[in-house]
């Protein structure tokens, strides 16, 4: 059984890639439109 903190370093990880995704995708609409990568990647391996 998955325990609760496993859950939700799982969900921390999740949310983490899609901010990344969507970061991703508004540079590439919006090129000139400059974005702050100031966020702490979570090492998803680790998890």
């Amino acid at each position: 059984m998955i325990s609760e903190n496993e859950k939700l370093k799982k969900l921390l990880g999740e949310k983490e890639l899609e901010i990344e995704i969507l970061r991703d995708l508004l540079k590439k609409t919006n090129p000139h439109l400059p974005i702050k990568r100031n966020c702490k990647k979570v090492d998803i391996q680790r998890i």
